[in-house]
């Protein structure tokens, strides 16, 4: 997924498909998968994660609500059993 201030392309195996900001209405989070809303359906983005949602809104100079960059929150460090 190629994201710019004109719009977004996605490329997959068999070609690839540009879509500009206009035609996309909204973008739609799933467990793993972050997917463009057009008018005619969706559109799954490949390589795309809830993280990187920040960078595409920086991305679509200003179409998008500006989303903040995540915070790391590292995991608690395990003590060894004695």
């Amino acid at each position: 997924t190629f994201a710019n201030a004109s719009g977004l392309r996605v490329r997959a195996l068999l070609g690839s498909k540009t879509m500009p900001w206009t035609t996309i209405t909204g973008l739609s989070v799933d467990t793993r998968s972050v997917y463009a809303v057009q008018a005619d359906g969706a559109v799954r983005l490949p390589c795309v994660r809830v993280a990187d949602l920040g960078n595409l809104s920086f991305a679509s100079d200003g179409r998008l609500p500006e989303i903040s960059q995540p915070t790391l929150k590292f995991a608690p460090a395990r003590r060894r059993g004695r």
